[in-house]
């Protein structure tokens, strides 16, 4: 009977790291959208269709010329959006794993640590570029996160330290966990925005088709 007892208790212990591991599967599938190869392709799909308006902004007049240009503007911000998305939910899968015991310290810091340098530059060039387009109300809610960002790096703090990755593991991923929720906004305003853009585009288009 004991034997029996035990016998099931491993393979419950088998299942829930199944399960376990088909969940850190399926995350990290996601995840390679933005970190992996697959993120350069999408990036470089972006860069073909933004090179691609530009040369069919040429041919518009002024108005839709500058419906073109933010329609530009945003698609670039969509894809910085993409990465940093990426880059925050790859480091809180890592803390995930590590929390769980299912990840080395010294394997989860460096996969983490050598994306926070990438994270910074691309949330600054995002905080330029609102800066210079005029959109004072988001560069306001981008800048604070900008202003962090420097702060950290001129600390030397910005890199997870691996003797002290367990003592602050919940406060990394609280900190992480703000980050994505203020990505996801910024994300869901370029979304909203290319849509605009691109419809408003293509019904100034109809609308000089109708007038021929």
């Amino acid at each position: 009977m004991y034997l029996g007892f035990k016998i099931n208790q491993c393979l419950a212990i088998n299942k829930t790291l199944k399960e376990n591991q088909r969940f850190s599967g399926f995350a990290f599938v996601l995840v390679r959208i933005g970190i992996d190869k697959s993120f350069l392709s999408v990036f470089r799909l972006g860069i073909f269709v933004t090179v691609f308006l530009l040369y069919s902004g040429v041919r518009y007049d002024k108005k839709q010329a500058e419906t073109m240009w933010n329609l530009i503007f945003w698609i670039i911000c969509l894809l910085i959006n993409l990465g940093l998305l990426a880059i925050v939910f790859y480091s809180l899968l890592c803390l995930t794993d590590l929390e769980v015991d299912q990840m080395d310290p010294f394997v989860a810091t460096a996969n983490i640590n050598r994306w926070i340098l990438l994270e910074f530059a691309l949330q600054a060039a995002l905080s330029i570029l609102l800066l210079f387009t005029g959109h004072w109300i988001l560069f306001l809610v981008a800048v604070p996160l900008t202003c962090y960002h420097a702060m950290l790096f001129i600390r030397r703090q910005h890199l997870i330290d691996v003797t002290e990755v367990f003592r602050n593991l919940n406060t990394d991923k609280k900190h992480r966990m703000i980050k994505l929720g203020v990505y996801m906004i910024f994300f869901t305003i370029c979304i909203f925005r290319v849509v605009l853009f691109a419809v408003n585009l293509i019904i100034n288009d109809d609308d000089d088709i109708d007038s021929y």
